[in-house]
């Protein structure tokens, strides 16, 4: 979806590359796109309040596995069984968080997601794409105050970044926390994004009901400076934009 696009097209690109005609096809739009002013093709779900878990060997984060359940439950419980059956993708970029995310969908589905959602890590979906994406970042806020750099954990690969952010055909959700990755210079650029576009929505309890969210107001630029652009970042090494 060329909403989705816009960013990588943009910040990894320098807008070299361009949607193809048929991405502006009525067949596009889907009617997720207009459940709720929150709900767009991107958008860049904020857990205001976000607590996280860090083990010597990966980290999850709670409130984000259970906003990516509610997220798809809104989804289930609102469109027709053939746009969401085998169309959503989970994605994360720690096995920890893909484990806690496997456990709390199989309690939320009755123990019935496999057919519906795919869960998987960052990198196990390089060359893949389903209709809609639901990405949890799994920033460590507390670690951030104390050392920005480690906060952000590997989220500042800007080629996992652009494998994650262009898995989606028509729906991109990123589940975060502003505050954690505005210390990264390519997730600050895509916040810039979002709030420029709409795209930012305010979360302040991971079981909100999201009809009752709306966009925050467009805020003050960051400044980002756009990288030097390099094909090679394109993940799966497709030469078109999604």
């Amino acid at each position: 979806h060329p909403t989705i696009s816009a960013f990588p097209r943009q910040y990894f690109y320098g807008g070299l590359l361009q949607d193809g005609d048929n991405v502006r096809q009525p067949t596009y739009a889907k009617m997720y796109h207009g459940l709720a002013p929150a709900f767009k093709p991107l958008v860049f779900w904020n857990l205001v309040s976000s607590r996280e878990a860090m083990s010597s060997m990966s980290r999850t984060n709670p409130m984000e596995v259970k906003l990516a359940v509610n997220l798809y439950l809104t989804l289930r419980n609102s469109c027709p069984p053939d746009a969401i059956r085998g169309k959503v993708g989970v994605i994360t970029p720690y096995a920890a968080q893909m484990d806690e995310l496997k456990r709390a969908f199989t309690v939320a589905c009755n123990g019935e997601f496999h057919h519906d959602v795919e869960i998987n890590t960052v990198d196990g979906y390089q060359g893949r794409e389903k209709d809609i994406i639901i990405r949890t970042c799994v920033t460590l806020l507390s670690t951030v105050r104390s050392d920005p750099r480690k906060g952000v954990g590997f989220l500042n690969d800007i080629r996992r970044m652009n494998v994650a952010l262009t898995r989606a055909k028509f729906a991109c959700y990123v589940l975060g926390s502003e505050a954690a990755l505005q210390n990264s210079t390519p997730w600050a650029a895509l916040l810039d994004h979002a709030r420029g576009t709409g795209c930012l929505v305010n979360v302040p309890n991971p079981q909100e009901n999201l009809f009752t969210l709306v966009p925050a107001p467009p805020g003050p630029p960051r400044g980002v400076v756009i990288p030097h652009n390099n094909p090679r970042h394109h993940p799966g090494g497709r030469g078109g934009s999604p």
